[in-house]
């Protein structure tokens, strides 16, 4: 039986609110559009299904009712096939112990008298030996019932840890608007926790490289507070982060598209010498290794996107007849390719 609790990672006194915020964060994480990974889909389909459950009051409480019954029956059950165990190890020796005094009955009375002064005083143990020896036997099955007994109430109680996993007493689960610069620096922030009681400030190393919908999830030493940060990206006029590393949006002239250039672009520190090969379309992509964010999760490169850029005014003398020109160079119909529906029939 699956714990939603733990799949959701709240307590099980948490709110309809708490359930919807777990909800949101677990499920950006392991969509299969953002992590396309066969554990990652099998994760996903166990927090939907968790979500639906926990997010119903009514399938929540007869989720509870059956959680409840089945650790029950675990104990009974475990407990019962102890029980069956010992009985038949306690079985098995009165039937032996019966057989032992069956035999010694059964015994010449010659083998009887020399089997009764085998424990004389003079030719075999002392009574207070016999008495130590008894007294050793039954320590060691009394120890070896209590060795058992610890070992079943261990694997109950491991049973029951797995199904209500300890969980820290606090989460909190907030949304952070950083710019760009921001993720770029790694600096620190405060962040606002609203709570019942009122706003309370708590202040954050922001990650160098995060991006829109990075998550940091932060923990007290004490484990009694955990703090769950979702990051929302503000625009840039020229600069995003993404996945594969920074990107810097260039504009380039319909001449150095045509016939390349070398252009200077800013970098992260100092400004770089691009190389504009002839003939660019705009969109053009140019991967400068090494020259991104140097974070824990970024690849570390920086990508020149490069925008053609037609002259602001339409009206410049002998512009359109220049522009005419140029159409002669083009196919005859350059979007050939995007013909017809893009979903199809």
């Amino acid at each position: 039986m699956l714990d939603y609790y733990r799949i959701l990672g709240v307590k099980n006194s948490a709110t309809i609110d708490d359930v919807k915020r777990a909800y949101r964060i677990l499920a950006r994480r392991y969509h299969p559009d953002i992590n396309p990974s066969s554990s990652a889909s099998q994760k996903f389909r166990e927090v939907q299904e968790a979500y639906q459950t926990l997010s119903d009051p009514d399938k929540r409480q007869l989720y509870d009712m059956t959680a409840d019954a089945y650790q029950k029956k675990i104990f009974n059950d475990r407990l019962k096939s102890y029980s069956t165990a010992q009985g038949f190890k306690d079985s098995a020796n009165s039937k032996a112990s019966s057989q032992s005094k069956d035999s010694q009955a059964q015994k010449p009375a010659a083998d009887r008298s020399k089997s009764s002064y085998s424990h004389a005083p003079h030719s075999g143990p002392t009574p207070w030996e016999v008495v130590s020896d008894d007294l050793a036997a039954l320590k060691e099955g009394f120890s070896g019932a209590t060795n058992k007994i610890k070992t079943l109430l261990g694997s109950l109680k491991d049973t029951g840890a797995s199904f209500l996993k300890k969980t820290p007493r606090k989460i909190s689960i907030v949304e952070l608007a950083i710019s760009v610069e921001d993720s770029l620096k790694g600096i620190r922030k405060k962040v606002e926790i609203i709570e019942p009681t009122g706003t309370r400030k708590v202040s954050i190393q922001i990650p160098v490289g995060v991006r829109d919908g990075s998550i940091l999830r932060l923990k007290k030493k004490t484990d009694s507070e955990e703090l769950i940060v979702i990051f929302r990206l503000a625009g840039h006029p020229f600069l995003s982060i993404k996945p594969k590393g920074l990107i810097i949006e260039v504009p380039i002239t319909l001449h150095e598209a045509l016939y390349g250039a070398q252009i200077k672009i800013p970098g992260l520190n100092d400004e770089i010498l691009v190389k504009v090969p002839p003939g660019t379309q705009g969109g053009t992509e140019l991967r400068l290794k090494g020259q991104g964010i140097q974070g824990k999760d970024s690849p570390g490169d920086l990508f020149v996107r490069l925008l053609v850029m037609t002259p602001p005014d339409a009206n410049a003398p002998g512009l359109k007849e220049i522009s005419e020109k140029l159409q002669n160079y083009h196919p005859v119909n350059i979007r050939e390719h995007l013909k017809g529906s893009i979903i199809g029939e």
